[in-house]
């Protein structure tokens, strides 16, 4: 199983008002150099009648913001603080957006 690393909570506080907080399962982890690591995190989420559904977030940790010092594999529970951001790129001419989370801080639930 491959193992990823991410950093331990951090005590800072955001100053603006960007802000982002979720806890799920890390699904996928894809390493992209020593600089940043990706993950993809599944939270899941109840409707009022008690169904359960799904929801993907990808999320982005660059070393600089939130140092890569914990290790983190698929199937962990994690919970993640950061920042929202949009992500753009181009497929068969067609511009897509996407909205990420830059991690400025993630641990493990246990």
């Amino acid at each position: 199983m491959a193992k990823a690393k991410g950093s331990a909570q951090s005590s800072e506080v955001r100053e603006d008002n960007n802000s982002v907080a979720i806890e799920g399962i890390v699904k996928k982890v894809n390493y992209e150099g020593d600089k940043m690591m990706s993950y993809n995190i599944e939270i899941e989420n109840k409707t009022p009648n008690g169904k359960a559904t799904h929801t993907w977030v990808d999320v982005k940790q660059f070393n600089a913001s939130c140092p890569i010092e914990v290790t983190f594999e698929k199937g962990d529970h994690v919970a993640v603080g950061g920042r929202l951001n949009t992500e753009s790129y181009e497929k068969n001419g067609k511009k897509y957006y996407s909205l990420i989370i830059v991690a400025e801080q993630i641990k493990e639930v246990k």
